[in-house]
């Protein structure tokens, strides 16, 4: 393995075939030339490299690459500075009044200058979509109706089965705090705790999470997901571009920006750091796609509802941009988390309509 290890690394800061003696001094191992070339000769054999052209050096291959990738080791420091300094030194990240649009735009274009390749981030469905107003109906004990009111005045309805008998007066004050979160820093000091028994409170945090997250990330309305990609040219400064069938077939690729878009959503339903090397990207378009793809989720309140990360060529530094795409995820993550409640989830802000949410007065019977 220390072998293959070298040859990639080598490869990847060359984008040359690589020699057996390029090999030995990168891998600083007690070997002999003769032995060195025996174990290239069964890398060969295993389908981990190639020889591209007689006498010519070896190039790892797709099965290569994800060998070498799997042993990896990284060192988060380097991301998690990165990320630490682009929190103090940008607003958008610190700018609770942005929108998520210019936050995903410029994660994506922090991931291209970070990682040298292009960066690459997939919206939210809810990204167009505001909620205006909640209303809460009983249906009968245990059973809610909870019906949403975009600012598109869409109206949807859902019920939620609670499992407990609540009061008209239970149910305006969990409507009131519902539409409070959603609105965020705008209602800060309106309400406390104390407002809400803890019957009250679990309620409004569970329909808060099945019914507006739930609409939320199901697309609100529209359901339309934007694709955000910065750096593209550095694709094709890289070496293999010059080689025009596969620049030809990488351009091809970008093209489909459908399929990449639920090639993206595939990622975001798996969970944690996807990593798509050559055809695992595209299987239907064959060999010969020179691209690499990390990726990984970002969440609104434990839920992902997106994904972002680094596209580009095959030969990446993998090491460097697999920590770096987590800590991307990690930053939006909870950026998003606490830009979420408001109402302003859009391109455009909107002054909320006035609302006041009175403290629970409470009486002997409800202690």
């Amino acid at each position: 393995m220390k072998v293959l290890v070298a040859l990639v690394k080598t490869y990847i800061s060359t984008g040359s075939p690589v020699p057996s003696s390029r090999v030995l001094a990168r891998s600083r191992l007690d070997l002999s030339p003769a032995t060195v070339r025996s174990v290239i000769a069964q890398l060969d054999n295993l389908g981990f490299t190639v020889q591209p052209h007689t006498s010519s050096g070896r190039i790892p291959t797709k099965k290569g690459f994800r060998a070498f990738v799997e042993s990896l080791s990284f060192d988060p420091s380097p991301a998690r500075e990165f990320w630490s300094n682009v929190e103090r030194d940008y607003d958008v990240f610190g700018d609770r009044e942005g929108s998520i649009a210019a936050l995903l735009e410029r994660c994506s274009a922090l991931l291209s200058e970070a990682s040298g390749e292009a960066g690459i981030v997939l919206s939210p469905a809810f990204v167009n979509d505001i909620i205006r107003e909640i209303k809460l109906v009983e249906i009968d004990s245990g059973r809610i109706l909870a019906v949403v009111i975009s600012d598109l005045g869409i109206v949807t309805s859902s019920t939620v089965h609670v499992g407990h008998k609540l009061s008209y007066f239970n149910l305006k004050r969990i409507e009131q705090y519902l539409n409070a979160k959603l609105r965020g820093a705008d209602f800060a000091g309106l309400f406390s705790p104390d407002y809400l028994d803890h019957t009250e409170t679990e309620t409004g945090e569970r329909l808060y999470n099945e019914v507006v997250l739930k609409y939320l990330i199901g697309g609100g309305s529209s359901g339309k997901r934007h694709l955000y990609l910065e750096g593209f040219s550095r694709i094709f400064e890289k070496k293999e571009m010059q080689n025009p069938e596969v620049a030809c077939l990488a351009v091809k690729f970008f093209e489909e920006r459908s399929g990449l878009i639920e090639l993206l959503a595939s990622a975001q339903r798996k969970g944690g750091v996807t990593i798509l090397i050559g055809d695992e990207i595209q299987p239907c378009m064959g060999l010969g796609l020179e691209l690499g793809l990390v990726v990984a989720p970002y969440k609104v309140n434990a839920i992902a509802v997106g994904v972002l990360g680094v596209i580009g060529s095959m030969r990446m530094s993998y090491s460097k941009v697999i920590p770096l795409v987590e800590h991307a995820a990690f930053f939006v993550s909870r950026r998003l988390s606490e830009m979420y409640g408001r109402a302003r989830i859009s391109f455009h802000a909107r002054r909320p309509h006035q609302m006041v949410l009175r403290p629970r007065v409470w009486h002997g019977a409800d202690r």
